[in-house]
């Protein structure tokens, strides 16, 4: 999710589009991904622990 945000992005800015809904996809993707990786931190912390 993070690399189509970071594509699209750059795709968008590359050919100044400033549509809203383009700007708000952006900021749902990257809070999205940005929730998930935190996730996945936290599950992978946990997992180690119990294999340590």
């Amino acid at each position: 999710m993070l690399f189509s945000t970071i594509v699209c992005g750059f795709w968008i800015k590359s050919n100044q589009i400033v549509e809203k809904s383009s700007i708000q996809f952006h900021a749902v993707m990257g809070s999205i991904s940005a929730i998930l990786t935190i996730i996945l931190l936290i599950v992978l912390m946990v997992t180690i622990k119990k294999v340590a």
